[in-house]
């Protein structure tokens, strides 16, 4: 058995471990956490993955109801021409517009996502509510719940602290 000297290896005075005490002194302050990562160039937060993955489902939905309106709107004026089909037409003269400028709302509310801009969390916000109301009025449906549930899931992400920091909707100590 070799015996070490208290000189050589000092030891912990609560625990006995072999080697020094590196707590900090009691009543020293703690380490702050390190700081969010923040580009570089304007100091912002970095971009959150799941608000990239709305941004690119937001453009790509928005692409995909802008087209469709656009081809509902050009149908709609061939057929409100046929006396057989006016009705159909008059109604895609009416459903395409209206899913063009939707789709374009999604576009424009994807790129305000992608760069971070508080107006375009405000306005997804309320895309969200709107969404919501139109699943939860066929709540009749099974098919129904998995949106109602998505849509309450994405609400939820963007109220998390991180989305609404890198929104500057709510300040994160630094």
């Amino acid at each position: 058995m070799v015996e070490v000297s208290a000189s050589a290896s000092p030891q912990c005075a609560t625990c006995n471990f072999p080697g020094p005490d590196t707590r900090p002194a009691p009543g020293t302050p703690a380490t702050p956490p390190p700081a969010p990562p923040t580009h570089a160039a304007s100091g912002r937060r970095a971009r959150p993955i799941g608000v990239a993955i709305l941004a690119i489902l937001g453009f790509v939905g928005g692409g995909v109801l802008a087209a469709s309106g656009a081809l509902a709107a050009i149908a709609g004026t061939s057929l409100f021409a046929d006396q057989s089909n006016r009705l159909f037409g008059v109604l895609c003269l009416f459903v395409g517009p209206t899913l063009a400028f939707v789709g374009a709302l999604h576009i424009v509310v994807a790129l305000g996502l992608w760069r971070g801009r508080s107006w375009a969390w405000t306005l997804q916000v309320i895309l969200l509510a709107l969404q919501a109301l139109s699943a939860g009025s066929g709540l009749t449906h099974a098919v129904a719940l998995p949106g109602l549930a998505l849509t309450g899931l994405l609400g939820w992400y963007l109220f998390t602290p991180g989305v609404k920091a890198y929104f500057g909707r709510i300040e994160v100590a630094a």
